[in-house]
């Protein structure tokens, strides 16, 4: 139980990081009233670095795992910062 608190602390910490470095939303732009925390890549999944994850707005997160990889295109354009 105290392995999976501790998890649970280290990725709030992350998060947090994440939102402050990125501040707005790596697809459209905006400054997201509800954060999300986007997986560049799952190599490290469950032991993340920084350079792991970037910031999104709900709505572009949804997108990006839904419409994008389902091959739509719902006419969002790439603000990344990469």
């Amino acid at each position: 139980m105290i392995k999976k608190y501790k998890k649970w602390q280290r990725w709030n910490v992350l998060r947090q990081q994440v939102i402050e470095r990125d501040k707005t939303c790596r697809i459209c732009g905006e400054i997201p009233t509800n954060p999300h925390i986007h997986h560049i890549t799952y190599i490290r999944r469950g032991h993340e670095d920084l350079i792991d994850l970037e910031l999104m707005c709900e709505e572009c997160h949804m997108w990006w795992h839904n419409d994008r990889k389902s091959g739509g295109n719902s006419g969002r354009i790439w603000r990344g910062k990469r």
